[in-house]
């Protein structure tokens, strides 16, 4: 009988101990998950304001696998343009495009930009986009989100005036890199139906760019 009651006092025993392993670990788990940062588009926006007005912009486009590079400079009242490989520039001040002549850099008005679409680089339209997020967090300072492409249409209409058909119930991807006080680049996958649209955008030089060399230089135009 003696030797019954000592099992059941190891038997009870094991019991506790096993309980408390559990406590533990469900205690360490819920510390881990506690302790994952929160992200919310209000966060992310607010480090965008930060690169409103003046920033260059590196711009990786991939159309289904072909992949070209551009850079895109603003101090907020003139804005450069350049596309890899590509000898000529161009720049856009008060509503005027000119290129830029690679021989004797001399500016030639234009009426048509050939750079990618506004709407995949503005910073201000990207934060209408943004503004929907519901983050989630991949990894330290990374996080992603999905937005319904109807949702994307309807912003895009409203901004550009344009007349996008809402005809599509797939999702855009978007990803972000950024640290406490900066977004380094936004990743937005827009392919559809095994056509692949993406636009990696990285920023730099955010509060540096500096024309003063364009301005002086083109004086009699830029004025």
């Amino acid at each position: 009988m003696l030797k019954d009651i000592k099992q059941k006092v190891t038997l009870a025993c094991g019991i506790i101990v096993i309980v408390m392993m559990v406590v533990v670990i469900f205690s360490s788990n819920n510390e881990h998950v506690k302790k994952e940062p929160q992200v919310n588009s209000e966060k992310i926006i607010s480090l965008l304001n930060k690169i409103n007005n003046n920033y260059t912009l590196n711009i990786e486009e991939n159309i289904n696998n072909t992949i070209t590079k551009y850079i895109y400079y603003n101090d907020s009242k003139l804005e450069l343009y350049e596309r890899e490989n590509d000898t000529v520039g161009y720049i856009k001040y008060n509503n005027n495009i000119y290129s830029i002549n690679p021989d004797d850099r001399k500016l030639n008005k234009v009426n048509e930009l050939p750079f990618i679409e506004d709407r995949y680089y503005n910073v201000n339209f990207l934060k209408k986009i943004i503004s929907m997020c519901d983050f989630k967090f991949k990894s330290i300072n990374n996080v992603s989100c999905k937005i319904d492409r109807n949702d994307y249409f309807t912003k895009l209409n409203e901004t550009y005036n344009t007349t996008y058909g809402n005809d599509s119930s797939d999702i855009i991807n978007i990803n972000i890199n950024y640290n406490n006080t900066l977004i380094n680049g936004i990743k937005i996958d827009y392919s559809l139906n095994n056509n692949i649209k993406i636009y990696y955008l990285e920023f730099v030089n955010v509060g540096t760019t500096d024309f003063s060399i364009i301005y002086d230089q083109y004086k009699n135009i830029l004025d």
